[in-house]
């Protein structure tokens, strides 16, 4: 007997669709398709296309499941059923394997067990080398390592030399201290004195001179240096390929690059997603009402954040 022949299709049998109960739930409660639209913060034709079953039309499985639950938490019905419903749906064909012998299957399944865990094992062991090997690499090609480990240091020493000084400097001094700081006080008067002497015939001298004519001199114009902003081009560096998004309400998102899928999962409020990417990046928003802002490079995106429903973006764009 083949191998294939140990799977054979089934067609089980069609669960109920969630969309038709969600449907007959708004129509027996009297709601108008306008209004759950603008309860749900979607489009009309997101909720329509619910409803229909159209999933092909929503922006994805994972966008559906949570359309589902939030549709049934509205409408007072279990969003965990309905959402189980949804991935029955999705999955209607199963496969169903052919009886064999059940000391068939502990065999099988025993040495199917042991391969898996020693492959995962060297799996493992390679990442690990390979991590060691791209480390040492990456520390022998950018000495600037270190000397951004001296800078560190530099201000870790500045932050220590800007502490307040300690409460013991700030006592009182004590009689030896004191009785000395009385004998230099008694020594200062003479040297205070001819100092006095001096700054008064300078004085007097000064007064004189003013007294004298003088030609109009025209004034010199002093070169005035205007100080730059020393954090410019760190902040071009920090900033630089890195894509911030701060939500303000539950949302949806999901950025992907060429293709490839690099975040997928539903953000809270008060939350933020910051990477680093050369772009161009495309981003979907389930709800666009939800992103309180979009920046990239350190520079905003400008979007239509009134708008309700799906938001796609792509920022980076190459020219």
């Amino acid at each position: 007997m083949s191998q294939d022949s140990l799977h054979e299709p089934v067609e089980i049998q069609r669960p109920d669709d969630p969309g038709t109960t969600l449907r007959n739930a708004r129509e027996s409660q009297g709601l108008a398709l306008q209004d759950v639209a603008a309860r749900l913060k979607l489009s009309r034709q997101v909720v329509a296309n619910i409803e229909a079953s159209a999933w092909s039309k929503l922006p994805g499985d994972a966008f559906s499941r949570g359309y589902i639950r939030s549709y049934a938490r509205l409408l007072g019905l279990d969003p965990n059923r309905l959402a189980l419903e949804f991935d029955r749906v999705r999955g209607t064909l199963v496969t169903r394997p052919a009886p064999v012998p059940s000391g068939r299957i502990e065999l099988h399944s025993r040495r199917k067990g042991s391969r898996l865990l020693k492959l995962s094992s060297m799996l493992m062991l390679l990442l690990i080398v390979a991590s060691l090997v791209l480390w040492w690499q990456e520390k022998r090609d950018n000495p600037a390592l270190d000397d951004t480990g001296s800078q560190l240091q530099a201000l870790e020493d500045i932050r220590i030399d800007a502490m307040a000084m300690p409460d013991m400097l700030s006592a009182p001094p004590s009689p030896e201290l004191a009785s000395a700081l009385a004998e230099i006080d008694r020594l200062m008067p003479s040297e205070s004195a001819a100092q006095t002497g001096d700054a008064e015939s300078a004085e007097a001298a000064a007064s004189e001179e003013s007294l004298q004519p003088q030609d109009d001199v025209p004034a010199e114009a002093f070169p005035v240096e205007t100080a730059q902003p020393s954090g410019q081009a760190e902040l071009s560096a920090d900033t630089r390929d890195l894509l911030r998004l701060d939500f303000s309400a539950d949302c949806w998102v999901q950025i992907s690059a060429g293709g490839q899928v690099l975040h997928s999962a539903l953000m809270r409020a008060g939350q933020q997603i910051e990477m680093r990417h050369p772009g161009p990046l495309d981003l979907v928003l389930g709800a666009a009402q939800a992103v309180q802002s979009v920046h990239y490079q350190g520079r905003k995106v400008e979007f239509d954040s009134n708008r309700s429903g799906v938001l796609r973006l792509r920022v980076a764009q190459q020219e």
